[in-house]
C-alpha cells in the first residue's frame, strides 16, 4: 500500500518521467510529497488518453481501464482512499466526487497501468507496454 512517495514511485515505476523520480525521492519525507504529483511527472510515451473526468465519464474510464487489464481491486494514492485496495469503480467515484480538490492516482497494475487525475479534473490513462 502506498504510504509515502517511495511506494508510489515503486508502484508507478517506468510510467514516471525520469526527473519526477528524483523529485519524489526528494519529497519523500516531507508533508509536501503529494504535491509532487502533476501531469508533467508522467513519461508522455505512456499516456494512452486524456479525459475530462466528470460523473458522465466515469463509466467510460472504467471500461477503458478494464479493457486494458485493470483488475477488480486497485490502490489509490493522493485521495481520501489513500493507500487502500478498493474496487476500481469506488476509486473512480471518489475521484469524480472530489475532482477539484486534489491530484491523485489509481494504480491498477503496478508499473504497467494507472489512472491519474489532476485537481482540475484532467484525467490521464497511463499504460506501459512492458
Amino acid at each position: 500500500m502506498p504510504d509515502d512517495n517511495s511506494d508510489i514511485e515503486r508502484l508507478l515505476g517506468p510510467i514516471l518521467e525520469r526527473q519526477a523520480r528524483a523529485r519524489f525521492r526528494a519529497l519523500r519525507d516531507t508533508k509536501m510529497g503529494q504535491h509532487g504529483l502533476h501531469e508533467g511527472v508522467f513519461d508522455p510515451r505512456f499516456v494512452h488518453s486524456h479525459i475530462w473526468h466528470d460523473d458522465a465519464e466515469t463509466a467510460r474510464i472504467e471500461t477503458t481501464l478494464r479493457e486494458l487489464g485493470a483488475p477488480p481491486q486497485c490502490v489509490t494514492w493522493g485521495s481520501d482512499l489513500d493507500g487502500r485496495a478498493v474496487t476500481l469503480r469506488q476509486a473512480l467515484d471518489d475521484f469524480a466526487a472530489n475532482r477539484l480538490h486534489y491530484e491523485a492516482v489509481i494504480v491498477c497494475r503496478p508499473r504497467r497501468l494507472a489512472y491519474y487525475q489532476s485537481h482540475n479534473a484532467l484525467g490521464l490513462i497511463l499504460v506501459h507496454p512492458g
